[in-house]
C-alpha cells in the first residue's frame, strides 16, 4: 500500500513523489514504486464502453476496469472528487503488481477531472480515448435499454447526450482520441480500441 510507510508504519496520503521514488514525510524512508501511464477509456453511457470492454476481455494483456464495478455507490462519497480519488486509488494499487490498468469510466472522462487529484502523482503520462456516437443514436440506445432508469446525476438521457456532444466537439483540443461507434460493428470498434491500447501497453 503506497500510502503506508514500510519503515515507520505511518499511513498518510501526502507521501512525497520524486519520479518513481516515494519519500515518507514522517521519517524520510525512500522506496521505489511502479509508475505506469494512466489509460482511460471514456464516453457517455450508451456509447459502447462496456460492450467494447467485454469484447476485449482476455484479448489484451492487461486488466480492464469498469468504474461502476470497482466502486461503491456514488452516493457513499461526499463529493465527485472523493469518488474520482477512489477510482484512481484502485488503479494505483493494482499497478503495483506490475500491471498497467485501463479504466473505463465516465467520471474521469475529462483531463481536468484527473489533473490535480492526489492519486494522479502515481502515474506517468495520461492518455484518453473517448467512445462516442451521434446524439440521436445515443438517445435511442438509452431509451430502449433494458433496465434503464434515467435516475440520478448521470442517469438522464439529456445529461448523457450533453457529455457525448462535449466529447465530440472538444476531444481534439483536449488531447482525447476518439472512436465513433455510430456505424461501426462491435468487433470493428473493439479492434480500434485494442490498437489504441497497444500503443501504450
Amino acid at each position: 500500500m503506497l500510502t503506508r510507510c514500510p519503515a515507520c508504519r505511518v499511513e498518510r496520503e501526502d507521501m512525497e513523489v520524486r519520479g518513481e521514488t516515494l519519500v515518507c514525510p514522517a521519517c524520510g524512508h525512500e522506496r521505489g514504486f511502479e509508475k505506469p501511464p494512466l489509460l482511460i477509456v471514456t464516453g457517455a453511457t450508451g456509447a459502447g464502453k462496456t460492450t467494447v470492454r467485454e469484447e476485449l476481455l482476455g484479448r489484451v494483456d492487461t486488466v480492464l476496469l469498469e468504474d461502476d464495478a470497482i466502486a461503491p455507490e456514488r452516493a457513499e462519497f461526499d463529493s465527485e472528487t472523493a469518488f474520482n480519488e477512489y477510482l484512481l486509488g484502485r488503479c494505483r494499487d493494482l499497478a503495483q503488481s506490475g500491471v498497467t490498468p485501463v479504466l473505463f469510466t465516465t467520471a474521469l472522462g475529462k483531463p481536468d477531472a484527473v489533473e490535480g487529484l492526489t492519486n494522479r502523482r502515481y502515474f506517468g503520462d495520461a492518455h484518453f480515448l473517448a467512445v462516442v456516437c451521434e446524439g440521436d443514436v445515443l438517445a435511442e440506445r438509452l431509451r430502449t435499454r433494458p433496465g434503464w432508469t434515467g435516475k440520478g446525476y448521470w442517469g438522464g438521457v439529456e445529461r448523457q447526450i450533453e457529455f457525448n456532444d462535449w466529447l465530440r466537439e472538444h476531444a481534439a483540443s483536449e488531447g482525447i482520441d476518439t472512436v465513433d461507434t455510430t456505424e461501426e460493428s462491435i468487433a470493428e470498434t473493439a479492434e480500434r480500441v485494442s490498437e489504441w491500447l497497444d500503443a501504450y501497453l
